[in-house]
């Protein structure tokens, strides 16, 4: 199964990112892309694609339930990333 990045702003709707091309053909680790993806300080959660709504009508509707989601994967960290992709190069 592929995994997605998920995370939500205060305010805002879900997101639901997955790794670009670049990342894809650097074989990035889904944890430091999540790293770079998502704003600095804010959590998130790698969870199954498919556990992700396909039907998208009421998407500016979706809330994550981060009481029923467990403790995140990590959180945006922009200098986390940077590190990373220093000693990966």
């Amino acid at each position: 199964m592929k995994e997605v990045i998920v995370y939500q702003v205060q305010g805002s709707p879900v997101s639901v990112t997955r790794p670009g091309p670049e990342a894809s053909a650097l074989n990035a680790p889904l944890l430091q892309v999540a790293q770079h993806a998502v704003p600095d300080g804010v959590p998130f959660w790698l969870i199954e694609e498919s556990d992700v709504p396909t039907d998208r009508a009421f998407r500016e509707a979706w809330e994550l339930d981060v009481s029923a989601m467990g403790e995140p994967a990590g959180f945006g960290d922009s200098a986390a990333f940077a590190a990373w992709w220093e000693s990966a190069q």
